[in-house]
């Protein structure tokens, strides 16, 4: 097995680069994910008039349907100019640190 063919997820990934790299370079993993799985399975809406600098809500929604057809929102978050700068700063802070673990050289395109 190899980097290619491993079948491990994203949080276990992150959890076993927590695991062998120093504290100061451990990132955060659950943070992450459920990043990724709002904006890979979510979906994002627009709705009515810009206020606080928004109009667009992501939503996600579970995978089963109860006995009435319904399914239930897990999550559900309006993305104001805050949220987009603080998941920005989740991922920077984690690219940062990974490149850190890894002592890679960052490049600028």
């Amino acid at each position: 097995m190899n980097a290619l063919t491993n079948k491990d997820d994203l949080l276990t990934t992150l959890q076993k680069l927590n695991k062998h790299t120093p504290v100061d370079c451990r990132v955060d993993a659950s943070g992450l994910v459920q990043l990724r799985d709002a904006l890979a399975h979510g979906r994002a809406f627009g709705f009515g008039p810009m206020k606080d600098g928004s109009c667009l809500r992501l939503v996600k929604f579970g995978g089963k349907k109860d006995q009435d057809g319904r399914v239930q929102v897990t999550m559900a978050v309006d993305m104001t100019g805050n949220w987009f700068s603080q998941n920005l700063g989740l991922l920077m802070d984690a690219m940062a640190k990974v490149t850190k673990a890894l002592d890679y050289e960052t490049c600028e395109f």
